[in-house]
Parts: C-alpha cells; sequence; structure tokens
C-alpha cells in the first residue's frame, strides 16, 4: 500500500529534534525597560539558554534542540 504524502511528512517530522526560542521585551509601565538585564535570571553573556541578543531590553529564552519533545 503506497503511503499519503502527509504519512510520509508526518513520520519524518516525528523523528526530528524539537527546540523552542522565545523572544519578548521587557516592559515597565507600558514602556520598555531601560534597566540593565536582571541578574535574578543570570549573566546573560555565560548563560547559554538565556541571552539579551542585541538589546538588554529584548530577553531571548532559548531550550537546546530535543529528541524527547516531554523534556521540553
Amino acid at each position: 500500500m503506497e503511503k499519503s504524502l502527509f504519512s510520509e511528512i508526518k513520520d519524518l517530522l516525528s523523528y526530528g529534534k524539537v527546540g523552542f526560542e522565545k523572544e519578548s521585551l521587557r516592559v515597565i509601565n507600558s514602556s520598555i525597560a531601560q534597566s540593565p538585564h536582571p541578574g535574578s535570571l543570570g549573566s546573560s553573556l555565560c548563560n547559554q539558554y538565556i541571552t539579551t541578543d542585541f538589546s538588554e531590553a529584548q530577553l531571548e529564552l532559548v531550550t537546546p534542540p530535543l529528541q524527547d519533545k516531554k523534556k521540553l
């Protein structure tokens, strides 16, 4: 029996790795935060999962690519 294209794509994607990247701006009182990166989040220069990308106000959280989606 011939597999449908959807079924083949579903099979391929089921075995891939998945990671998330979430970017957001830090906002205080409806304005972009001018304060430095919060120390409570850890150093943005030393933490591989938290970075400020191109701006102190833009916080980026990144997970590593994982095979087991339940670990995300």
